[in-house]
């Protein structure tokens, strides 16, 4: 019995160093986000200000395609 359970997890990846990734792509998204929602509610931008919010834009998008190729990358053969 224990051969059988065994075989098929042996090609599972351990995954518990890909939740703290997740978990610190998302806390940078989340930041990112606020800082620009933050900055859009209170006054209207200098250019100086639509700058750092295109880069702030670029920054996020880099986290979600991290994010994305971890999940897809790591996670895939635990979650089938």
């Amino acid at each position: 019995l224990k051969t059988e359970w065994s075989e098929p997890i042996a090609d599972v990846k351990d995954i518990t160093r890909a939740s703290k990734k997740a978990a610190s792509h998302v806390a940078k998204l989340q930041d990112s986000w606020q800082h620009l929602l933050r900055d859009r509610a209170t006054r209207s931008l200098t250019y100086n200000d639509e700058q750092f919010h295109i880069l702030e834009r670029i920054k996020m998008q880099e986290k979600s395609k991290c994010l994305s190729e971890l999940l897809n990358e790591e996670c895939q053969l635990v979650i089938i």
